[in-house]
């Protein structure tokens, strides 16, 4: 069981690793971190919030 946590968890850092590696077009808005309020990214599908939210986390230091 913990085998395979560990193999999970290797997995997804190479997929973020991976994805931080594609081209990215830096968008000029900024999420305010300010405050303890839950940020809500919308917009449409394949518009690329989960993209965003990646690279804004990044660009923050360490994360996950």
């Amino acid at each position: 069981m913990l085998q395979e946590i560990k193999e999970i968890i290797t997995l997804q850092k190479r997929e973020i690793e991976l994805k931080l590696k594609e081209r990215y077009i830096d968008r000029n808005k900024e999420l305010e971190l300010d405050s303890d309020l839950i940020k809500v990214i919308i917009g449409p599908r394949r518009a690329g919030k989960s993209f965003f939210a990646l690279h804004f986390l990044n660009r923050q230091g360490n994360f996950g």
